[in-house]
C-alpha cells in the first residue's frame, strides 16, 4: 500500500485508481447484483440498474488496459530482478490470504471437500498447469493472464540491454500482427505463423492482447511520446477490441452498449495520457480527494479477490438462520468490508517488511554470482 501511495503521488495517476475501483465494482455487479437483488438484499428501487449488469464483464477489459499502463509505469528505472520482486510482492501475499479465506469458507460453511493438492495448486495462481485442478474461485482466471503479461514484460526487460527497445515501441510492433490475426487469420496459414499467432493472441491472451498493448502505448503517450505511430497503434487496438467484442454479442442493443463502453475506455485513457484528466480534476470530492482515490485504489485488489464465493457462503449462513434480509444485508456489508480491510492491512505490513528487508538483494549477494546480479 505504501508503494502504491508513493507511486500514485509521484506519477500523478490517481485517476487510474478510480478507474481500477470502478472496473472492480463492475465485475462485482455482474457476479453479485442480481443474486443480491433477488434475495432482497438490495432495495427494489435499484431494479433500474439490472440491465447495466450485462456489461459488468467489461470491467475485465478495463482492468487489462489499466494493467498495460500501470505496469509500464512501474518498470521505469527497474531491472529484471526488481520488476519480478515488485510484482511478486504486489500479487501473491493478498492472493494467498484470499485463497485461504475462501477455502475456509468453502470447508466450514459450504461443507465441500477441498483437497490439499487443489489448495496448493491454487496458491501458485496457475492451477491449470497441475492436472485437472481448477480455480477455487472462477474469477481468478484473469490473474493467470496478468502473470503471462508480466512474463512478457520481464522478457523485454531481460533483453532490453541487448536490443535497446522501449516497451512502448515493442507494443506498437505487436499491434501489427495483432490486427493481421484478427482481420486475416486463417487455418490455412503456415504452421509456424499460425502457432505463433495462437500462442500470443489466442491461447496466450484469449483475445485480450489489444487491451494490454493499448495500455502500454497510452503510457508512452503519457510520457510525451506523441509520435504518430502511437496513435495509429491505439486506433488499431481499438478496432480489434470493437470487432472481437461485437462478434461475441448477439443482441443488437447489447452490441451498441458494448461498443459504447469500450469506446469510453479508450477515450478516457487518451484524456489521461494527454493529461486532460489529472489529480486536480477530482478536487470536487473535497480536500481529502487524494486520500479517497488512494484508498479506492488499494482496496480494489482484495475486493476483486473476495467478492465471489465468500459472499454467497455468508448469505447461505444468513438463510440457514432465517435472518431477515434488511438485517442480513447490513451484516453482509459489514463483514465483507471488515474482511477486505483486514486483508489490505495485513498486505500493507507484509509489503512494508519486504521493502525494508531487501531480501532479493541479500539472496543475490549470498549467491555471489556476478552475472546473475548484473541481470537482476
Amino acid at each position: 500500500m505504501l508503494e502504491l501511495r508513493q507511486l500514485c503521488m509521484k506519477e500523478e495517476i490517481l485517476p487510474i485508481n478510480l478507474l481500477r475501483f470502478l472496473a472492480a465494482l463492475a465485475v462485482v455487479c455482474v457476479h453479485d447484483f442480481i443474486f443480491l437483488f433477488n434475495n432482497d438484499y438490495i432495495p427494489r428501487s435499484f431494479k433500474i440498474f439490472i440491465p447495466l449488469t450485462q456489461y459488468g464483464h467489461l470491467g475485465v477489459n478495463l482492468f487489462f488496459i489499466i494493467s498495460g499502463f500501470v505496469i509500464s509505469l512501474s518498470t521505469e528505472g527497474k531491472t529484471f530482478g526488481q520488476f519480478i520482486s515488485s510484482r511478486f510482492i504486489r500479487l501473491y501475499p493478498v492472493f494467498w490470504i484470499s485463497v485461504s479465506i475462501t477455502s475456509l469458507f468453502i470447508i466450514f460453511i459450504g461443507r465441500e471437500p477441498l483437497s490439499i493438492s487443489k489448495y496448493l495448486a491454487n496458491m501458485t495462481m496457475l492451477p491449470s498447469y497441475y492436472g485437472n485442478e481448477g480455480f477455487i474461485e472462477y474469477l481468478y482466471w484473469t490473474l493467470e493472464f496478468e502473470l503471462k503479461f508480466y512474463l512478457m514484460i520481464a522478457i523485454i526487460l531481460l533483453v532490453k540491454p541487448i536490443v535497446n527497445i522501449s516497451q512502448q515501441k515493442f507494443a506498437v510492433f505487436l499491434s501489427i500482427p495483432l490486427v493481421y490475426n484478427v482481420l486475416f487469420y486463417s487455418p490455412s496459414t503456415t504452421i509456424s505463423v499460425r502457432t505463433l499467432f495462437e500462442y500470443f493472441f489466442n491461447t496466450y491472451y484469449q483475445n485480450y492482447a489489444q487491451y494490454f498493448i493499448a495500455g502500454m502505448i497510452f503510457y508512452g503517450i503519457y510520457k510525451n511520446s506523441k509520435n504518430y505511430y502511437n496513435y495509429i497503434a491505439i486506433a488499431a487496438c481499438y478496432v480489434v477490441a470493437i470487432l472481437i467484442a461485437a462478434d461475441r454479442v448477439q443482441a443488437p442493443n447489447s452490441k451498441f452498449g458494448v461498443t459504447s463502453f469500450i469506446t469510453s475506455f479508450f477515450l478516457i485513457f487518451l484524456a489521461i495520457s494527454l493529461r486532460k484528466v489529472t489529480n486536480e480534476s477530482f478536487r470536487f470530492l473535497g480536500k481529502h480527494y487524494k486520500q479517497i482515490l488512494i484508498t479506492l485504489g488499494v482496496v480494489t485488489y482484495p475486493l476483486y479477490l473476495l467478492h465471489g464465493r465468500m459472499i454467497y457462503l455468508i448469505m447461505e449462513i444468513f438463510n440457514r438462520y432465517n435472518i431477515p434480509p434488511h438485517i442480513a444485508s447490513q451484516l453482509l456489508l459489514f463483514i465483507a468490508i471488515s474482511i477486505i480491510l483486514a486483508v489490505n492491512n495485513i498486505d500493507y505490513y507484509i509489503r512494508s517488511a519486504w521493502n525494508r528487508s531487501h531480501i532479493v538483494n541479500e539472496i543475490l549477494v549470498r549467491l555471489n554470482i556476478p552475472l546473475l546480479r548484473k541481470i537482476l
